[in-house]
């Protein structure tokens, strides 16, 4: 059993363990188990390969700066493997390696995290391993200009238009991110491999007895850049960027594709637009004959596709890209409305798509959000643009030809869809402007598991504070691979019982059965790891503290499980 780690804050507002820890920094690479950090088992003896991992990034025009401090690479050939799983090969780095991701998006990457010297095999799951926001500052943190607060930081401008910092969140840090795909490392051969943080969806802000907090729901993806190419493009929005009310901005540009059953588009890579108009999408994946069709939006804008973009493989932003057009594609105004959910969703960390359908085809996905954890809705009321969207099609060393069409939808309308790891697309519904300053609350839908799952499993136990009423605020955190799947609000809890607590019970989790087991070979995929985010209402900015709870409850093949964790 791990020891629990507390966690919390001091005067100036930094998170700090309040016992210290210290790590190795020596380059390991091992093929062990149960987080050991050295040494090697197995036969190593046969054929080998490399991998390098290198990271890039979406759009994130909400933050100024989002930086993480990378310190291992681990690779498995079980998707199934959990964190204490033996198999794992690690990679600890020199140093940890801190990062800024807004500096990753339009065809930027960081340089190589590390190369693994594997076995020739198969593997199917990665995990990247971040120093804790609340750990000790690492050297690479410090060196950063200025200096950084936190190894994991959001630099942000709040309401007021006021700079602020604030530390991202990553809770049970060493338990690592997971990301599960096919990777094959063949005899002397390198797979070059980038890692997509997806900032721009990933990140969320979330209120704190009124004050701003941040962290991170990741669904990481990944690119052979050997297998991409890249595409390039420009805009020019002086048309309604000059509006003397509501200028467009905010443009981002998404290469879509037809989803595995064809029945909606899904987003291959998207990144923000720069100041000038000019975009790059880089890595996106390439083949003989490969095409995208590009979705442009953007605040106060009029939403537009081309379609049938060409992507071949071997091309670099700088060399034999593929330009969509050769003059700037002029971007229209739109005006928009806003949509939120009228009841929280169950569980709370799922994605909404907003989908359009014109000309006849299949949907496109315009804009995506996610839930905030905490509440099951979004934080923000979320715009959408109304009226027409304009779509043509691409033209070798040309322009596309575009015409304005209503969306199949109705006028200015959306179909709005709620996924999330083992969970069935659930339809909400259509949404359209519901008048002037209105913001329309859209019926929120009962989720149910997805087909490979057998049920919505739950986890129970007690929750006891040995200091009555030290903490009367708090939320109970389930998560899996490094990702948050549901929340529960527990403050009713901690004052129960003369602030001693109580029991407690949170739903809403993917879970196998003995007949239909959860991943490929039913050992790992139902794992889920819990903490406590607590503080005490007189003082929240002083006693929040982030309580891991002991041990893992284990839903591959049961429906329920059990996790206690006693508060001093």
């Amino acid at each position: 059993m791990k020891h629990m780690q507390w966690r919390g804050l001091t005067r100036a507002g930094r998170l700090w363990p309040l016992a210290a820890v210290s790590a190795a920094a020596a380059l390991t690479l091992a093929a062990c188990g149960g987080g050991s950090s050295g040494g090697t088992s197995g036969d190593n003896s046969g054929p080998s390969g490399a991998m390098q991992v290198r990271l890039v990034d979406g759009p994130a025009m909400d933050y100024t700066n989002v930086w993480i401090t990378v310190k291992e690479v681990w690779v498995h050939k079980l998707d199934t493997a959990d964190a204490s799983s033996s198999g794992w090969a690690k990679l600890t780095l020199p140093a940890p390696v801190t990062l800024d991701l807004n500096q990753l998006s339009n065809g930027a990457m960081s340089g190589v995290l590390g190369s693994l010297n594997l076995p020739v095999g198969t593997y199917r799951q990665i995990r990247l391993v971040l120093a804790g926001s609340d750990d000790a500052l690492t050297s690479s943190a410090q060196a950063q200009s200025p200096a950084l607060q936190y190894n994991d930081q959001v630099n942000y401008v709040d309401a007021f238009g006021q700079p602020q910092v604030a530390p991202l969140e990553i809770a049970q840090a060493t338990q690592g991110i997971a990301l599960v795909g096919t990777f094959n490392v063949t005899a002397g051969g390198t797979l070059n491999l980038a890692v997509e943080f997806d900032i721009g969806d990933d990140i969320v802000r979330f209120k704190h007895d009124g004050l701003d907090a941040f962290t991170m729901t990741p669904v990481l993806r990944y690119y052979d850049l050997d297998q991409s190419g890249a595409i390039v493009g420009k805009i020019d929005k002086i048309a309604c960027g000059t509006l003397p009310a509501n200028p467009c901005g905010a443009f981002v540009v998404k290469a879509e594709e037809l989803s595995a059953d064809a029945s909606y588009h899904r987003v291959a890579r998207w990144t923000s637009v720069r100041p000038d108009g000019s975009f790059t999408l880089f890595p996106v994946p390439a083949g003989a004959g490969k095409t995208y069709d590009l979705m442009l939006r953007g605040r106060n804008a009029q939403t537009m596709i081309v379609r049938n973009v060409p992507v071949t493989s071997g091309t670099m932003p700088g060399s034999s890209p593929t330009s969509v057009s050769f003059s700037a594609l002029q971007m229209s105004s739109a005006p928009e409305f806003t949509v939120n959910w009228a009841t929280p969703s169950d569980p709370t960390s799922v994605y909404t798509q907003f989908y359009q359908t014109v000309g006849g085809g299949v949907p496109y996905e315009i804009r995506t959000n996610v839930m905030n954890p905490f509440t099951g809705r979004f934080l923000d009321d979320y715009p959408l643009t109304d009226g027409t969207v304009r779509v043509g099609n691409y033209v070798a060393g040309g322009d596309p030809v575009f015409g304005a069409f209503t969306p199949a939808e109705g006028p200015g309308g959306y179909r709005a869809v709620v996924s999330g790891w083992g969970i069935a697309r659930a339809d909400a519904g259509i949404v359209s402007n519901g008048g002037a300053g209105v913001t329309v609350q859209m019926p929120t839908p009962v989720l149910q598991p997805a087909a490979r799952v057998a049920a919505l499993g739950s986890i129970g136990g007690s929750i006891v504070q040995n200091t009555a009423a030290r903490f009367d605020r708090g939320f109970l955190v389930v998560m899996r691979g490094g990702a948050i799947v549901n929340t529960q609000d527990i403050s009713a809890l901690l004052q129960s019982n003369g602030g001693t607590g109580g029991s407690y019970s949170i739903g809403g989790l993917p879970a196998g059965s003995g007949v239909q087991p959860l991943g490929s070979n039913g050992n790992g995929v139902g794992i889920y790891y819990a903490y406590l985010r607590v503080w005490n209402s007189a003082h929240p900015l002083l006693t929040t503290r982030l309580v891991p709870m002991p041990g893992m409850a284990n839903l591959d093949t049961t429906s329920s499980a059990t996790l206690n964790v006693t508060l001093p």
